[in-house]
């Protein structure tokens, strides 16, 4: 009996060693109230060939027993950490607060364990189109060197998984936006039964290639009328666009603003804005 006891004890042990086993270092989440921040352990190498850990911040509503169970905001980019987002949660998801217990974390590459290239961030800015110089690129991958690796799209969908089961739960609502939502995606297909609803907020296709753009330059007249409530803002942008030539210079930037503010007048006052520009490239002006 002795050796039986010392033989669970010793997979006991084990087990609460394992990573991945749970969240850990929880602490009220600064200037966000209502929620909790822990920290998530999950393997470099999902397979087991290669040793390390990750450590993931993970940001969790308080309200454990809420009716609807986990909601997961899954953010974008690639690059863009979830818990620093846990301040926007009532523009994001705000009728979902008293429903959801929202759950937002940083994917593995961001947040503090974000890789620092910064000749290859300071090339990128804030840009949607424009490709880094190919020398900026071969340095950030010599520098992260063999590790990187293990910082795809599938690596993200395991750790979420493992986020799934350190939350005790069998089935969560997930909530993407731009690259979150082919993190989704992937997510879903990988874990089908563990997905009670998909919301996906500026979809990115998981097959097919990309675009360049098509479907956001014809989407972009509808989307001013909307904002603008009629053709002023369309044909300001189209006067901009003639005068200087940078159209996708613009649309680079309506792509940003319409993440940050997707009204195009709470942060930024797109009609004036543009309304200005137009003026400025005037031939009286």
């Amino acid at each position: 009996m002795r050796v039986v006891r010392l033989l669970v004890l010793g997979a006991l042990a084990l087990l609460a060693a394992a990573p991945g086993g749970g969240l850990h270092d929880a602490h009220p989440c600064p200037r966000v109230a209502g929620f909790t921040c822990s920290t998530l352990d999950v393997p470099l190498d999902h397979s087991g060939r290669v040793s390390g850990l990750l450590h993931l911040a993970v940001g969790t509503a308080d309200n454990e027993s809420a009716p609807r169970g986990v909601l997961l905001v899954i953010t974008g980019g690639p690059g863009q950490p979830g818990v620093p987002s846990l301040t926007r949660t009532p523009r994001l998801v705000g009728a979902e607060l008293r429903d959801y217990r929202v759950v937002m974390y940083d994917q593995r590459g961001t947040g503090a364990g974000a890789f620092d290239c910064t000749q290859l961030q300071e090339a990128m800015g804030t840009s949607d189109l424009f490709p880094p110089p190919p020398a900026t690129v071969r340095a950030c991958a010599a520098k992260v060197g063999k590790r990187r690796q293990f910082f795809g799209t599938d690596d993200v969908v395991a750790d979420m998984d493992a986020l799934r089961k350190a939350l005790g739960v069998d089935k969560w609502t997930l909530d993407g936006m731009s690259y979150g939502t082919y993190v989704g995606e992937r997510y879903a297909l990988a874990h089908p039964d563990h997905v009670s609803k998909l919301v996906l907020d500026s979809v990115v296709p998981h097959v097919g290639l990309s675009d360049l753009g098509v479907v956001e330059f014809r989407a972009t007249r509808r989307v001013l009328h909307d904002v603008c409530g009629g053709d002023s803002c369309t044909n300001d942008l189209a006067a901009v666009i003639r005068a200087h030539n940078i159209g996708p210079v613009l649309l680079d930037a309506l792509t940003l603003d319409s993440i940050v503010d997707p009204t195009y007048r709470s942060t930024f006052d797109l009609p004036t804005i543009l309304r200005d520009a137009r003026g400025a490239t005037s031939p009286s002006s």
